[in-house]
């Protein structure tokens, strides 16, 4: 019992090393407190399936770390939302979505730091009546010339007349 508590104190040292996070942050993955995430750092063996829990993302966020090879650079991947729908490996973590994690992590170049927190964006967000969005869309839209109609006449095999007056 004793080895499993210093291999769970291990692991959860380890996993605030690899990923540069704080204990709050950390004890979000697992559905625990601050305080309960530090007592497993102390040597209290994680319950209810935790410990598990904590193998399966430690040894995800060591391969992270692995390709990163910096801990600020994978505290940032972790907090970085990677899928369209925003979610960040810390959330797939925290819901035990291990396979879908370590698609994402395979997904990192070993050696290089990608991963970054994007600045806040200033900009305020509007929306437009739809008369404004039709608008914008006009104005994007190639408008035809009399020089493309005459070559889509020639393309068809007629003949356009050199002098549109006449």
């Amino acid at each position: 019992m004793m080895a499993r508590a210093e291999a769970a104190s291990t692991a959860a040292e380890r996993l605030r090393e690899l990923s540069g996070l704080g204990a709050s942050r950390l004890a979000a993955i697992f559905g625990v407190s601050r305080v309960t995430y530090q007592n497993w750092v102390a040597g209290t063996t994680p319950q209810d399936g935790r410990r598990e829990h904590l193998l399966e993302a430690l040894a995800l966020v060591e391969e992270a770390a692995h390709r990163l090879s910096d801990p600020r650079a994978t505290g940032d991947w972790l907090l970085t939302p990677v899928s369209p729908m925003g979610r960040k490996p810390i959330d797939l973590l925290a819901a035990r979505e291990y396979e879908t994690s370590r698609g994402f992590v395979l997904r990192l170049p070993v050696g290089q730091q990608r991963a970054r927190l994007l600045p806040p964006s200033r900009r305020a967000h509007r929306r437009l009546s739809r008369e404004a969005v039709d608008d914008a869309l006009a104005r994007l839209r190639p408008r035809a010339s009399i020089a493309d109609a005459e070559l889509a006449q020639v393309a068809d095999g007629d003949t356009v007349d050199a002098d549109p007056d006449r």
